[in-house]
């Protein structure tokens, strides 16, 4: 049987996807009608709390300089926009973006695979594809003399 993908994740062979998550689920090409990407989004709910953090920041900066001083005031601003941009760092580095497999699975629609590695979930998706295609090159009687 041919294995067109062997990874840490994922093993797509000529007639099963194995997706080597908790738990494990196998699924057969026999049963796949159709299969298409999904680009998930990234987490809005960290991006919001970077705005508040952000707006309590600049009150409490403002504050400082009304009631501390102009140097106070601008020490405290220099610290919030530092912390700022490490925050925001942080956020878009954690607010990956997550990419899917979904397959018309026995008629159901199912996500078979999920990664937000982008080089994982495109050599996954490869396999797949390749796989899916050698499948109606076989089944048309066209095999490898086409090739």
């Amino acid at each position: 049987m041919r294995t067109y993908y062997r990874g840490p994740d994922a093993i797509v062979t000529g007639r099963h996807f194995v997706w080597l998550a908790a738990p494990t689920q196998v699924f057969h090409f026999d049963a796949v009608r159709e299969v298409r990407v999904v680009r998930g989004e990234p987490a809005a709910q960290a991006i919001g709390a970077l705005l508040a953090g952000t707006a309590g920041l600049v009150t409490l900066a403002g504050v400082a300089y009304a009631y501390a001083g102009r140097s106070v005031g601008l020490a405290a601003t220099a610290a919030a926009a530092l912390f700022w941009l490490l925050v925001l760092t942080t956020v878009r580095r954690r607010a990956a973006r997550t990419w899917s497999l979904e397959a018309d699975y026995a008629g159901t629609w199912t996500i078979v695979y999920s990664s937000a590695d982008i080089t994982a979930f495109n050599q996954v998706k490869r396999a797949v594809r390749r796989n899916l295609e050698d499948r109606v090159a076989d089944r048309d009687g066209y095999g490898l003399a086409a090739a």
